[in-house]
């Protein structure tokens, strides 16, 4: 079976999960997750032609951690906890690596950044609230924005990574690399 015909019938059926997914969290934790998915799609927009050539789903996971670790750094600051800062570097650095050099070292670092975040979300979702909290839910809101936008943003890199090993070669494309000229010898008689 042809492989473009497999990832898109994939990749719809993960915009589907996706539109779901975005609209439930939208309607129930609509500050924190429009704060993560608006910068999400202006940085996937952009990221098209800073690395032209990847798969659709590549830009879409790399727009979704991004903008999440958008979303980290900015509620870190605000909550002056400066240590929270360090998963979102860690995140944004392998989502750079993987979306620059795609391979196997830069993907198996994003997947461990990515499941040390999820582990922080689920350690966050199950500790509670803070007692000084103005806003007792908070923590979970923000567990459940994080675990969200990582299955997303996982998802989207893992099958924009597995299409990028499968997908064959353009036939227009171009090669890397400059083309040598062949010298010119001039018949001097």
């Amino acid at each position: 079976m042809n492989n473009r015909i497999v990832f898109l019938s994939v990749n719809i059926g993960l915009h589907f999960v996706a539109v779901g997914l975005i609209t439930l969290m939208s309607v129930k934790l609509t500050a924190m997750t429009l704060t993560s998915i608006i910068p999400a799609i202006l940085i996937a927009c952009a990221s098209v032609p800073a690395a032209p050539g990847k798969p659709i789903s590549a830009y879409i996971g790399f727009g979704l951690l991004i903008g999440l670790c958008f979303w980290m750094t900015w509620s870190a600051v605000n909550q002056r906890e400066w240590l929270a800062i360090f998963p979102a570097l860690l995140l944004v650095s392998g989502a750079v690596w993987l979306l620059q050099m795609p391979g196997w070292p830069s993907f198996i670092f994003s997947g461990v950044t990515v499941l040390l975040c999820l582990g922080l979300a689920i350690v966050m979702y199950f500790q509670g609230p803070d007692f000084d909290d103005p806003v007792p839910d908070r923590a979970r809101q923000s567990a459940m924005t994080t675990f969200g936008i990582l299955f997303l943003g996982a998802a989207y890199t893992g099958l924009g990574f597995i299409e990028g090993l499968l997908r064959e070669p353009q036939p227009g494309a171009r090669k890397r690399g400059k083309k040598r000229r062949q010298p010119r010898y001039i018949d001097e008689r």
